[in-house]
Formats: structure tokens, C-alpha cells, sequence
């Protein structure tokens, strides 16, 4: 009696199947449908990439990517999947930036065409449980130094770090605390129950109450024949005519500006000190350049 190797008995054995079966068996091998091939990306560990920020550290939209639960339950924007439905899923259409912010979002890279075929056909097939690795713990660095690393307060992803805020960054305006400006005072007692009111009446010109006014004005002292006034702020008719007011203060000063006009030139025979002197008690900084 003649006995067969086991190698040609597997063989055999294989042969017989039916196409079918042998359609599973190859689904069971190492790699894909072919030996050789690179597996195919697990649903759990793609959906691990975005617990980054939706999972057990951080939840921004109020949505955790930590289970299948958690999805389903969603965030600030609704369920994250429609089990069955990809198309009408939230999570399918950000990965897949037909929503907008795209996901995952910078500085973390997107997803692969594969990756994504993942979680479509997951979705599809009813969003099944999965067991994903837990993400990476935030690294914690020893001392925090240049703003690139962490004490344990900021969350630390791979190469991404939040930025730590230092006193000299909380110098920018945006930072700092808004103050209420000093409001103008107005003749009329009507217009000063509102600040905006104020400012209207005022012609967006006037004297602030409490503001003190460093005198730079560049004047010359005693009299001059001609000067040029700047920086004044000349925006209507109101301004215009509070410009032209406070040259008419001035003995022995004559001229008058034109609408929108930047500059106005005062001629005649007065005190150069006192025209500037006249245009900061109306409530505009200007400078005066005597020729």
C-alpha cells in the first residue's frame, strides 16, 4: 500500500472544497485574500487615531470614539454613526471631508483610502463591537521649557503639544481685560445718558472725562505767522465744525478745514502754543508745525 505525503493529503483535502469555503479559509489566512498581502487595518485601531481628542482624556464636542456605545450616544452634534447607513453617518462624512472640519484635523494626519474603507464597510455591516488599544498615555515631560513640553497640565500627542501661555504672551490685547473708555462730554445733557449717544453728539470729538493729555504737540513757543496742523480726527460735519471752532479761539489765528481733510493750515499773526492748546481742549492730539 502506497502512503500519501500529509503536504499532498492538505493538498487534496483543499482541492475538494468548494469555492466557497475556500473563499472564508482565504479571509482566515495571514494577510488578505492572497498570501503576501498586507492586512487589512482594523476598525478598532483606526477608530483609536481619533481618541486622541474624542476619547478617555479628551472629549472635544463632548464626543468619545472610546466604544461602540460611545459613538453611538454621540456628542454636541448627534449620534457619531447610523449603524447600517455610512452614507448618513457623521463620523463616515468627516473622515471623508464631505463634512466640514474635515477629520482627523491637523496637526494629526488624515486617515488612508484604506483606513477609511474600514470604518464604511464596519458602518455598513452594522457597526459591530470592536476592541481598540487604549491611546497613548500624554507624555509628561520633566520641565517645561520654550513652550514645547509638558508638566502634566497640557496634553502631549506624539509630536503635538499644546502651547503653554507665559506672562508675556497674556501682553497681547487680546488677553488682556477690556476697559471702558472715558466718555465725552457733551453740552447737552440729553446725549450723555448713553456713551454711544455721547460720541454721536460729540462728532466722535470732545474732552474725556479724566483723561489726561501729554502735551507733544510740537509747538513753538510765542508767535507765529503760519502753521500746520495734523493728526486731528475729521470724519463729519461735526468734526469739521469743532476744528474750525477751536481755530476761531485762538487771537489772531485765521483758516479752516475742508471735510474728510487731514491737515489744515492757520495763518495770521498768533501763538503757536495756544492753537495746540485750543485743539486738545476740544479733544483732539494734534501736532503743530510752525513755518
Amino acid at each position: 500500500m502506497r502512503v500519501q505525503s500529509p503536504r499532498r493529503n492538505t493538498r487534496n483535502w483543499i482541492a475538494a472544497l468548494p469555492l466557497g469555503a475556500l473563499a472564508v479559509l482565504s479571509l482566515l489566512m495571514p494577510g488578505s485574500a492572497v498570501l503576501g498581502q498586507k492586512a487589512a487595518p482594523n476598525v478598532g485601531a483606526v477608530l483609536n487615531k481619533c481618541q486622541n481628542c474624542h476619547g478617555e482624556t479628551a472629549q472635544m464636542s463632548h464626543l468619545s470614539m472610546a466604544s461602540r456605545d460611545s459613538i453611538l450616544k454621540g456628542g454636541d452634534h448627534g449620534a457619531g454613526i447610523v449603524p447600517g447607513n455610512a452614507a448618513d453617518s457623521l463620523i463616515y462624512k468627516r473622515i471623508t471631508g464631505e463634512m466640514m472640519p474635515a477629520m482627523p484635523m491637523a496637526p494629526m494626519p488624515r486617515l488612508s483610502a484604506d483606513e477609511i474603507a474600514v470604518v464604511k464597510d464596519w458602518i455598513n455591516a452594522g457597526a459591530p463591537a470592536f476592541e481598540a488599544p487604549k491611546a497613548a498615555a500624554p507624555a509628561v515631560a520633566a520641565a517645561a521649557t520654550d513652550n514645547k513640553t509638558s508638566d502634566g497640565t497640557l496634553l502631549v500627542f506624539g509630536s503635538y503639544s499644546e502651547r503653554r501661555i507665559t506672562d508675556a504672551d497674556r501682553q497681547w490685547w487680546a488677553f488682556k481685560k477690556p476697559v471702558r473708555p472715558a466718555t465725552p462730554q457733551v453740552a447737552d445733557a440729553r446725549w450723555s445718558k448713553n456713551p454711544i449717544d455721547a460720541l454721536v453728539a460729540a462728532g466722535y470729538y470732545g474732552k474725556a472725562t479724566g483723561a489726561e493729555i501729554k502735551e507733544d504737540s510740537g509747538a513753538p513757543a510765542g508767535k507765529v505767522k503760519s502753521a500746520t496742523v495734523t493728526g486731528f480726527h475729521n470724519c463729519c460735519k461735526k468734526c469739521v465744525t469743532a476744528i474750525n471752532a477751536s481755530i476761531k479761539k485762538v487771537n489772531g489765528a485765521s483758516g479752516e478745514v475742508q471735510p474728510k481733510a487731514e491737515t489744515v493750515t492757520v495763518t495770521g499773526d498768533f501763538d503757536a502754543a495756544e492753537l495746540a492748546k485750543a485743539f486738545e481742549d476740544a479733544g483732539f492730539h494734534v501736532k503743530v508745525a510752525a513755518k
